[in-house]
């Protein structure tokens, strides 16, 4: 089982997934970015990446006016998983 098949039998969806991992390949990155390295459209990566801080696995950052997004570390999102 790959790290990706382990976060989604602990919930995150498959598209999640891929972005969870890509941003914290990337650490604090536009969407773009994190879009890019997870094979996903931009507008979806936006709205998954916004799924992710509604549930406490992401940060959020506005610099110049533009959104910035970062991966809690791995520690976190296990402790976080297993509460729900």
């Amino acid at each position: 089982m790959n790290l990706e098949e382990a976060l989604e039998e602990y919930g995150m969806t498959e598209r999640q997934a891929k972005v969870y991992l890509a941003a914290l390949g990337l650490g604090e990155s536009a969407v773009t970015d994190i879009a890019q390295k997870a094979q996903i459209k931009r507008a979806g990566t936006y709205y998954l990446s916004e799924s992710l801080v509604d549930i406490d696995l992401f940060y959020r950052t506005k610099k110049s006016g533009k959104a910035y997004y970062s991966a809690v570390e791995p520690k976190t999102l296990l402790a976080h998983l297993r509460r729900h």
